[in-house]
């Protein structure tokens, strides 16, 4: 089930803050405010024995991190740990691309079964 659920960020994705600073996405905390504006509400940590791929050229996480334009490819490495937000907008903005944030994630695969 780990496999299959988990959704999860390489935890060298990097974010930008509202303060103007970048960020991986374990040094960010409760509270902080990202570039548009979401308000973060809950910082996971997730075992990373799970398959990771490349979503862009520069993000890696889980299959089903929910971009549903990205086309995926796999990722060789590994990571013992990985990471994901909850936000007040339950999405997370990063560059061009809008993210699901960890909430969402999970409850899109149940709503599809």
């Amino acid at each position: 089930i780990h496999n299959y659920l988990e959704v999860g960020f390489h935890p060298d994705t990097s974010f930008e803050m509202k303060d103007g600073t970048t960020r991986t996405i374990g040094e960010i905390q409760l509270g902080e405010i990202l570039v548009h504006g979401e308000i973060v509400t809950g910082c996971v940590t997730i075992q990373g024995d799970v398959p990771l791929y490349y979503h862009e050229k520069d993000v890696i996480g889980t299959a089903n991190i929910q971009v549903d334009h990205a086309t995926i490819k796999p990722y060789t490495g590994t990571s013992e740990r990985l990471y994901h937000l909850l936000t007040n907008t339950g999405t997370i903005r990063r560059n061009h691309t809008l993210w699901k944030d960890y909430n969402d994630g999970l409850e899109r695969y149940f709503e599809d079964k």
